[in-house]
């Protein structure tokens, strides 16, 4: 049961994926990488705003595995 789930599901999804495609895609993406002017201002510029807009994430997710955390090890 478990092997004709796996097959129906995940071996559909898989032959409908197109490597070719991909492969392509990959290559385009790869040659301008190397053939294209990196805008190193754009890119800093975008690295820290991605950076400062992230922190208050960070540190919410920080607080609550914290206390999970000294929550689980309190217990023992």
């Amino acid at each position: 049961m478990i092997t004709r789930f796996f097959n129906a599901s995940v071996g559909r999804s898989f032959h409908s994926f197109n490597i070719g495609r991909a492969c392509v895609a990959c290559s385009r993406h790869i040659r301008c990488v190397f053939t294209h002017k990196l805008r190193w201002k754009l890119f800093l510029d975008q690295i820290v705003e991605i950076g400062l807009l992230s922190q208050l994430v960070v540190v919410i997710t920080g607080a609550f595995t914290g206390a999970v955390f000294a929550a689980q090890t309190s217990f023992i």
